[in-house]
Formats: C-alpha cells, structure tokens, sequence
C-alpha cells in the first residue's frame, strides 16, 4: 500500500522508443514524376500552416528533384532529394530558378500525404549531407527526450485509474476513434510510443495520483492556516498522509477478519449442503487438487491475450500453484488459484515465468468456464494477495510439472488471504 502512493519519479527515456522509428513499411525508390513533383510543391507551397512544428523555421526552394522515396503507411511518406537553397519565409519556398541560389546545396525533404482526410504535410527539411542510414531527425530525438519516464508502481497507478474513470486502454475517452487504428504511431513522422509514455504525454498533470496530492494539499493548508511556516506544512502534510495509510491499513485487516468468519461459515454451509444433497456439485468454494488438469486451466487461461476479461488490465505467468478451489454454477467451472508468479507486460507463449528476469509475489487468479462442455476458461480477476511470503520461499522450485499430489500444496486453508470475488 505504501509503495502504491510514493512519489512517482520522473525522467528521460530515449532508447526504447528509438528502436520503433520508422517502423511502418519499408522506404522504396520510385521515379520523379509530374504527380509527385506537384505533390512536393503543394506541400512546400502551402504555407506555414502545411508545416510541422517539428520543421521549425526552415524553408528551401528548389531547381530540380533528383530522387524520391515513398513509405506506405496509413496514407504516404515521401523523401524527396532536391537540389535547392534555404529561403527565409513560406512565401518563396517551392520552386525557383537555378540563379536564384547563391549557396546551393542538396536537400531531403519528407511530405506527409494522406488523401482521404485531405492532409499534406512538410513534416522534415534536413541537408543530405546530415542523414544517414538509420539516422532520424533533430526533432524527432528531441520529442522522444523529452518523452516521461513511467515506472511500474506509476504503470499500476495508471491502470487502476483507467479502470475507475471507465477509458479506454489509452487513457482516452472510450470510443475514440485514432488514424491508423492507434494513437501510438505517428504517421507523419513514422515514430512510435509505449503506450504508458503517451499517456504521461497526454495528461502531465497525472490525475492517477490525484488522491495523494489532494491528501497533502488539504493537510498543507489546513497547517498554513494555523502556521505560515513552511517546515511545519511539510511536517503537517506528512502526518496527514501517514494517518490516511495507517486508516487504509486498518480497514483491511477489519475486512479480512470479516471475510475469514464470512468465508468459514461458507464452508461449513457448503458441506452440510454437499451431504444433505447426497454428493451434488456445490456452488460454494471447495479444495480442489492440483492437478495437472488444473493447473493446465490456469496456464492456458494466462498465456492467451484474448481469454482476459476486459476490465482485467494485468497480465501474469505462474512459477508455481499454491493451492486450488473450484466451483460449479449453471453448469460451468470456476476455479480460485493461488499462485506465485509475476506481472508482466508480453504474455509468455508458455505462461510460465522466467523468475530470474521479473519480481515474484503471489496472486490471487480466478478463472470461469467460457461455455458449458468446452474447455475455454476466461480470466476475471487477478488480485495481489494481502501477505506475501519472503523472497526466498518465493523462489523455491516451481511445481507446474509436478501436479497430481491429490491435494492442496500449502494446504489451502483458512490461513490464505485470497478473497472471494
């Protein structure tokens, strides 16, 4: 609980997002023609408002087009490699005559066209002289620097924040509708971004952490209006968070104290119905084995992308199965799992774990059967269990080969904290 309202760090991050410029499909030679010419004029001759931001003051005029490129994105990118010289304002950029130039020089000039939406765009001017295989443009490495950095505790914030404010899963509006598909590839400048970077992009002022920022501020003016102090606001702001987190963490332990005596009477009742009823399926939680039938429902429920529940937004591997508990309602399976695994942000083929390359914890994972006679099992809640067991029980031996003990490992009793959802 504590780590989820720490401060969240902020930085720069370059070299992940730079392996994804230019990403779309391939850049190809193509002939100097009449249409792409026009099309190259239009563009410079357009004037400030076909330029982007990321050209700056830069403007050329050119005497001849010596080659073109082409990208096929959700529209057109196009290179064109002309002879030229800079101008000093829109108005004279396009074409000019050779004695025009007093220092010529060859250019590269990108034009982003996409016809559908009427859309021409000088999206970079650079001398030919500067680009090289590979090499990308100042303002593109100057928007990917300033990009935030989003560590995982601020990944989880964000998540929970997406689900509670009901958007979509790019933190925007649900419905919204993006070019391309997707609001993370630039086509006019083919760059791409981590999802969790363009949401820090979009909302700076990081709602997620609302709720810590409104418990310091409340405490930091109540403290200035009994004190202009600085120090004693920090010392009041402290305080106030503290005793929120000491209340946070009492009201856990009531609700599990609670749900233990809520969950014991459960099971009593689930007994004495499974006797009166001479054996039937009960549609309370009882022990179930683990057994490689079981524990094959709960990796093949985690290792496909398309069998998560939409509001469940974390994605898990399993190193090892705690215990198990299942269920029957209307003829379908549902079956309560703890296990020890890890979040993680690509679905392992396998659904196992590496555990030397992520952070083990144990989680709670329920997963229900999609449709009666069919072994299609959905997850619909992962939740990270209350007590966690120290890192060297963590790291014991995994037991997803060795199922079929005939019965819970760790006993699956009442001294577990996974939660009946």
């Amino acid at each position: 609980m504590v780590r989820m309202t720490t401060t969240v760090l902020i930085g720069a991050a370059i070299s992940a997002t730079l392996a994804h410029v230019d990403a779309a499909g391939e850049w190809s030679k193509v002939d100097v023609t009449k249409d792409n010419t026009k099309t190259l004029l239009s563009a410079l001759g357009g004037g400030d408002g076909a330029y982007s931001k990321a050209v700056g003051a830069m403007r050329v005029c050119f005497t001849a087009v010596a080659a073109v490129e082409q990208q096929v994105v959700s529209g057109m990118n196009y290179r064109f490699h002309v002879d030229g010289c800079k101008v000093e304002t829109s108005a004279l950029a396009g074409e000019c005559a050779k004695d025009a130039c007093a220092a010529p020089a060859r250019f590269v000039v990108r034009v982003y066209e996409q016809v559908w939406t009427n859309t021409l765009e000088v999206t970079a001017i650079e001398k030919e002289g500067d680009v090289k295989p590979g090499h990308k443009p100042e303002s593109v490495l100057a928007s990917i620097k300033a990009a935030p950095v989003v560590d995982d505790t601020e990944k989880r914030l964000i998540d929970k924040w997406i689900t509670a404010t009901d958007r979509n899963q790019y933190g925007d509006a649900k419905h919204t509708m993006y070019t391309g598909g997707t609001p993370l590839f630039d086509e006019a400048t083919g760059v791409s971004v981590d999802r969790y970077d363009y949401i820090a992009t979009k909302h700076p002022e990081r709602p997620w952490a609302e709720q810590v920022v409104r418990v310091q501020l409340a405490a930091a003016t109540g403290a200035a209006a009994v004190k202009g102090s600085t120090q004693f606001v920090t010392i009041i702001a402290s305080v106030g968070v503290l005793t929120v987190l000491f209340a946070l963490v009492a009201g856990v332990k009531v609700k599990r104290s609670r749900h233990r005596l809520r969950r014991s009477g459960s099971r009593a009742g689930a007994a004495n119905k499974s006797l009166e009823d001479g054996g039937e399926a009960s549609s309370m939680w009882t022990p179930a084995p683990i057994s490689k039938d079981n524990v094959h429902i709960a990796l093949d429920a985690v290792r496909y992308r398309n069998n998560y529940e939409r509001r469940v937004t974390t994605r898990l591997c399993l190193h090892r199965v705690n215990f198990v508990r299942s269920r029957l309602v209307d003829d379908l399976s549902s079956f309560l799992y703890s296990v020890d695994g890890c979040e993680i942000v690509k679905i392992a083929l396998s659904g196992r774990c590496d555990i030397y390359s992520c952070r083990l914890a144990t989680y709670e994972l329920k997963v229900s059967q999609k449709t009666a006679g069919k072994d299609v099992y959905i997850v619909q809640s992962i939740f990270k269990a209350l007590t966690q067991k120290p890192m060297s029980e963590l790291m014991q031996p995994g037991n997803l080969d060795t199922a079929d003990q005939g019965g819970n490992a760790g006993g699956g009793d009442d001294s577990s904290d996974d939660e009946e959802r």
